[in-house]
């Protein structure tokens, strides 16, 4: 026979069980993927951010952005030990509308990370993530000799 205990364990995961089943069964109209702080901004242009420091033990020494608007682009922003790179494609020319990415050591051609955000092109982007950090969201790059550390994201404007 079962103790008192054992009865309310075995209620309280049978409990457990039927709300997790009919949460996880409930219609959601939202998108699964969209967090409740994203909403379509119905703009055109993105803007790039970056934040430098030398060191991850320093304060932030430099605050920069890049902007796109509706034209294929190229941009860089050097710094002392790193650059950061965005190449915005408009997908006017029949290919796809696209945003990379990437960091290298300043003057340099090897790459320390690169990303690359394949973008719809007949929709407009949301700002999804929190902080303020777009639909990008916050990236971090280190400088693998000097420690330099350079923060970035893009937002849709």
């Amino acid at each position: 026979m079962r103790t008192m205990k054992q009865r309310f364990a075995w209620s309280f995961l049978i409990a457990t069980a039927v709300v997790l089943l009919a949460s996880a069964c409930a219609e959601d109209d939202s998108p699964a993927t969209a967090p409740a702080t994203g909403s379509p901004t119905g703009a055109t242009g993105i803007v790039c951010s970056t934040a430098y420091r030398v060191s991850s033990s320093e304060p932030l020494t430099e605050v920069d952005t890049v902007r796109f608007e509706t034209d294929d682009s190229v941009q860089s922003i050097p710094y002392i030990y790193l650059e950061f790179h965005a190449e915005y494609t408009s997908g006017a020319a029949g290919d796809e509308r696209a945003l990379r990415l990437w960091v290298t050591p300043t003057a340099e051609e090897d790459v320390i990370v690169t990303q690359l955000f394949q973008l719809p092109q007949d929709a407009t982007l949301v700002n999804q993530f929190a902080g303020e950090h777009g639909f990008t969201g916050l990236t971090y790059a280190y400088d693998p000799v000097s420690g330099a550390e350079l923060q970035y994201w893009c937002e849709a404007s």
